[in-house]
């Protein structure tokens, strides 16, 4: 059979007024599917750049699903992590292809 606890008592901040209490100094966190409140730059970056998928990572480099996902293991290639979800931003990959362009040799004059 399980005891049933009193609840805690709750703990005052030491400094600043008596009544204040912990929850009143943690920074707020938004309700739950909510957007976060981003720097206007950082949203207006964020809803024009596109996330793409490893399959579609793959299919624009003409490759198999395996070779984006070494480059992320690597870290070869920048990626952002949402929860189990891996996504490649759009510039990001452009920025990889342009990097790995190697431009055609001039023949010498024999």
């Amino acid at each position: 059979m399980r005891k049933i606890l009193p609840p805690r008592p709750v703990q005052r901040a030491a400094s600043g007024s008596a009544s204040a209490t912990a929850a009143d100094h943690a920074p707020e966190r938004p309700a739950p599917g909510k957007a976060l409140n981003l720097p206007q730059n950082a949203r207006e970056r964020a809803s024009r750049d596109r996330y793409l998928t490893v399959a579609e990572v793959a299919e624009v480099l003409g490759t198999t699903e395996r070779f984006p996902r070494r480059l992320i293991e690597e870290r070869r290639i920048e990626f952002k992590r949402f929860g189990r979800h891996v996504r490649i931003a759009a510039s990001v990959l452009d920025a990889y292809i342009e990097a790995s362009t190697v431009a055609p040799r001039r023949r010498r004059a024999a």
